[in-house]
């Protein structure tokens, strides 16, 4: 980050695997937490209460701030991101991260303010301070304040 007094806060919920979590945040974003959604560092199912943490980055003046890298590399060439939005979601089971269950993946639905319907998901290998391609996001009405559903899954 730029700045280092200025930070993107988190917000934090506490999630049941049994019964997992939906719920719509004050921008608009929906977050939903499947049963079963974790896993430990061993690839076990987590059963106990898990620390989520989720904070999002709508615009540029969010991107500009968290310090998250803006450029991408294709076939060796440099582009900029022009992005309808960005997230950063972890788990936590006493202070140690966790895995998203591949057969219960998180959902994400952030509020786009944008009509364009050529939007593309990206992850953010954080080690390597890369993004990596994940695929279209369908977006089923592109009017503005629409919803794009994203997995967290890796």
């Amino acid at each position: 980050p730029p700045l280092a007094n200025v930070r993107i806060p988190y917000s934090e919920f506490i999630v049941d695997p049994a019964t997992g979590l939906d719920t719509t945040i004050p921008s608009g974003s929906v977050i939903f937490v499947p049963q079963h959604a974790f896993l430990d560092g061993n690839g076990k199912q987590v059963d106990k209460l898990v620390t989520l943490t989720y904070r999002e980055f709508l615009d540029p003046l969010d991107f500009f701030l968290s310090g998250i890298p803006m450029q991408y590399d294709s076939a060796g060439k440099k582009y900029e991101f022009e992005s309808g939005g960005m997230f950063e979601i972890n788990a936590f089971l006493d202070g140690e991260p966790l895995k998203v269950n591949p057969a219960s993946p998180i959902k994400i639905q952030l509020p786009l303010d944008s009509a364009k319907h050529s939007f593309n998901t990206y992850y953010l290998d954080t080690v390597a301070r890369n993004w990596v391609y994940k695929g279209k996001v369908e977006i089923p009405d592109a009017a503005p304040g629409s919803l794009a559903a994203n997995s967290t899954s890796p």
